[in-house]
């Protein structure tokens, strides 16, 4: 129950009946509950003075040895005033502004011109290359595939040493793993460019060989490397 005050009010025959059925323990009961009882964590360090702003902590003159009743003193109202007061002081941090040679900026819309900007190198391809390979070489040249080697030989090992820990299955094509090369890389980009052009409804149907085979798959690479590439 509360009073007037806010403050808790129990009724003295509340107290008297948690008092009546509250069960007598001896001394030497109440000595065992204590030494029994989890240790307390070490109290926190940090005081109020640290979190609260500045011109609070001063008002309300909390330190590390402040008593509960300093702060009742303050209504919720003078604390929500301190507090939008601390709010003002703060400024925000200014940036100097980004200057781009050639720009000058303006918030005004109506006087704002744009610049043509002029593009003055010899558009289009600058290699002379007509072969299909040789052009896709070109982009996907030898630091880049080695890069690639490395990093999917690297990762294969990876997912074999964590899978070790708690089994492979015999069944699990990882057994089977060899590590890629740049030239079985390339082919195997070759059958991601061909099953854009030949869509099927699963991976497994390009290695068919029912009436509606495409040998060139099994001709590139068996389907369980694709898959263990993959």
């Amino acid at each position: 129950m509360y009073d007037f005050q806010g403050k808790i009010s129990i009724p003295p025959s509340t107290i008297e009946h948690e008092m009546v059925h509250e069960p007598s323990r001896s001394i030497d009961e109440a000595n065992f509950l204590l030494e029994s009882a989890p240790p307390r964590p070490p109290a926190n360090d940090v005081s109020f003075a640290d979190i609260l702003p500045t011109g609070l902590t001063e008002a309300l003159a909390i330190d590390s040895g402040s008593e509960e009743s300093d702060i009742e003193e303050y209504t919720e109202e003078t604390i929500r005033q301190i507090l939008e007061s601390n709010d003002n002081d703060i400024e925000e941090e200014e940036f100097p502004p980004a200057l781009t040679d050639g720009v000058s900026w303006s918030s005004d819309f109506q006087t704002f011109t744009g610049v043509q900007e002029f593009y003055t190198e010899q558009p289009g391809p600058t290699i002379t290359l007509t072969d299909p390979f040789e052009l896709f070489s070109s982009v996907w040249d030898q630091n880049i595939m080695d890069l690639i080697v490395r990093e999917t030989n690297e990762y294969a090992w990876q997912t074999i040493g964590r899978l070790s820990e708690v089994g492979i299955k015999p069944e699990s094509r990882l057994n089977d793993w060899v590590e890629v090369t740049v030239e079985e890389l390339y082919k195997f980009f070759s059958i991601m460019i061909y099953m854009g052009l030949c869509h099927r409804g699963r991976i497994d149907e390009y290695w068919t060989t029912d009436t509606l085979e495409m040998p060139q798959f099994r001709q590139i690479m068996s389907k369980n490397r694709f898959l263990l590439i993959l």
